[in-house]
């Protein structure tokens, strides 16, 4: 994505959360469920919460620090970079560059020695969603 460009479609729908936002009368959850479902005529926006009406976790949340801090190391000054240029033909390693013009900088992102341990990891630690308490919902 070039850097500094935000807009995109889904800016008109969440433009529509907000408008019939602006006139409900929201006191919890499920009321902003009805608002969301309730913005679009054709049902174009679909509000997904943490838990299902059975109260089944149905998002997921990963430790995923943990995991990318065991296996890779930083991009240094990463917000000044616009360019990352990543191919399976070289795992691990990322060409960035700050701008067009400027030359390619090859960066090896993987730390040593963890290559067979990034495509044999299959297990992520689970993050278990915490319950708000009452005053907060």
């Amino acid at each position: 994505m070039v850097a500094d460009h935000t807009k995109f479609l889904p800016d008109g729908f969440f433009g529509l959360i907000k408008l019939k936002l602006r006139n409900s009368k929201v006191d919890n959850l499920t009321d902003m469920v009805q608002v969301v479902q309730n913005s679009t005529v054709w049902g174009y926006n679909l509000a997904q919460t943490i838990y299902n009406s059975n109260s089944i976790q149905q998002v997921k949340f990963y430790k995923w620090n943990k995991l990318l801090n065991e296996l890779f190391e930083n991009v240094l000054q990463i917000l000044k970079q616009y360019h990352f240029i990543i191919s399976s033909e070289k795992p691990g390693k990322v060409e960035i560059k700050s701008a067009i013009c400027k030359t390619k900088t090859e960066i090896t992102l993987l730390k040593p020695n963890k290559i067979n341990l990034f495509f044999s990891y299959n297990l992520l630690a689970h993050l278990l969603a915490k319950e708000l308490p009452p005053e907060q919902q």
